[in-house]
């Protein structure tokens, strides 16, 4: 069984195709990954890091549900919620840690 990984850079959200990632400028998307990886390095389990671009008004939060050891990585599932335009939508997605300290995206993880 191995783990299907994507690079780092997979995860910039534009993915979210018919969400408020949609109306991202690219100021949001940078604030919005920047929030991504600290809620990933640095953020507990339960606590909520939140990010906004007042110039567009699109905002979100990160907040880290639980972190585990899978095949020697710390993988980390988030619940994310974006806000752009008038969208919001929220998912949740499982991240581990690469060798090299990058995050990848594992999959869509299934809400606890």
């Amino acid at each position: 069984f191995g783990l299907l990984v994507q690079p780092a850079a997979a995860f910039d959200l534009q993915w979210l195709n018919q969400s408020p990632a949609r109306y991202f400028t690219d100021e949001d998307w940078k604030l919005s990954q920047e929030a991504a990886d600290k809620a990933l390095d640095t953020t507990k389990d339960g606590e909520t890091l939140s990010w906004k671009n007042p110039a567009s008004g699109a905002n979100g939060t990160y907040t880290p549900i639980s972190t585990t050891t899978e095949q020697n990585m710390t993988c980390r599932e988030l619940k994310i919620f974006n806000h752009a335009g008038s969208v919001d939508a929220s998912s949740f997605m499982k991240f581990c840690q690469k060798p090299d300290g990058k995050w990848a995206l594992v999959s869509d993880a299934p809400p606890k």
